[in-house]
């Protein structure tokens, strides 16, 4: 501390050099602030196969809704499957775009030849291809070749074969260790299954364990309550928005949405 200058007033000018600076490292920050993007929003959807016949998709609340298409290669019956395929998904598909929601659509593994069940699904769902995300359901039930990590990948690359399209691998989250690696190997987005609870619940702003995974999408609940509808849903969260929806749906799509906006309400 120097004494003598104790009690005194002192000048602070400020050196022009760098007075200057400090102007342009705020006129940075500001301009930086000003174009910095916005915080990539997610979405809320559901997800239903031949078992919720008769949904009116246009009035559930969602941003996206994904429907089960197939099962197998044939020979399934239940609901309003018939012989492997879902009777009412043309029109569950049909209320959910005419109302501006994002569509997926999946196929439900049932362990035989992965060529022949990516045949049988391409062949059901062409009039989605590059309009809807294509999806794999694994999972143990009714799968011959559950624990065969070899199965989806060869799938999915059938699948990416037929349509140029990387397809998402949905499965539970004991059962990511048969599918993991296949974001880098194969580029296939992970669709991850795990519950917190069995309670009932709507939409979750932060679902338990969300991105544990890497996923991109993460199913939460198979509980979830929705106006519009009276049965139980399973609810997903997709981390992400309608342009990351729509490249994972079409590789060569540039983003632009042009649908309505129709984000739920979260409810508790």
């Amino acid at each position: 501390m120097n004494i003598l200058n104790k009690g005194k007033p002192r000048h602070k000018h400020m050196n022009p050099r760098r007075q200057w600076r400090k102007l342009l490292t705020a006129l940075t920050v500001a301009i930086s602030m000003a174009v910095a993007p916005a915080a990539m929003a997610d979405m809320n959807g559901y997800d239903i196969s031949n078992w919720q016949c008769g949904i009116d998709t246009a009035t559930v609340p969602a941003d996206f809704v994904i429907v089960g298409t197939t099962w197998g290669s044939g020979g399934v019956y239940g609901g309003c499957m018939s012989n492997g395929v879902n009777t009412d998904a043309n029109r569950q598909l049909a209320g959910a775009v005419n109302s501006g929601k994002e569509t997926g659509v999946y196929h439900y593994a049932r362990g035989g030849n992965p060529e022949t069940e990516a045949r049988f699904f391409v062949d059901n769902v062409r009039g989605y291809i590059r309009k809807s995300v294509l999806i794999l359901d694994w999972e143990a039930q009714d799968n011959a070749a559950w624990g065969d990590k070899q199965w989806p990948r060869r799938w999915a690359r059938e699948v990416k074969r037929l349509t140029g399209v990387n397809p998402i691998i949905y499965t539970m989250d004991s059962g990511y260790w048969q599918v993991a690696g296949m974001e880098t190997e194969l580029n296939c987005g992970i669709w991850i299954a795990q519950y917190a609870t069995n309670m009932v619940t709507g939409y979750q702003t932060a679902p338990w364990n969300i991105g544990a995974r890497g996923e991109v999408m993460r199913q939460y609940t198979s509980n979830g309550s929705l106006s519009g509808w009276s049965g139980r849903l399973d609810l997903n969260k997709f981390r992400g928005d309608r342009a990351a929806w729509r490249k994972y749906a079409n590789p060569d799509d540039k983003g632009a949405a042009s649908l309505p906006n129709v984000r739920p309400t979260t409810q508790p």
